[in-house]
């Protein structure tokens, strides 16, 4: 879906790879809200500068 909606593949594989590290630190199935992955993207680019 995020190549889709336009984001380039470096982009889309960040996306992919912090959600992946959200579900597995939970036990069972898991779902990641939107805003809880915005977070985790928000927290990442923060880290980096």
């Amino acid at each position: 879906f995020a190549l889709a909606a336009g984001l380039d593949s470096i982009a889309a594989a960040t996306l992919a790879n912090t959600a992946a590290a959200l579900v597995v630190r939970r036990i069972g199935n898991a779902v990641v809200a939107a805003d809880e992955l915005q977070a985790a993207i928000l927290d990442y680019e923060m880290e980096g500068s």
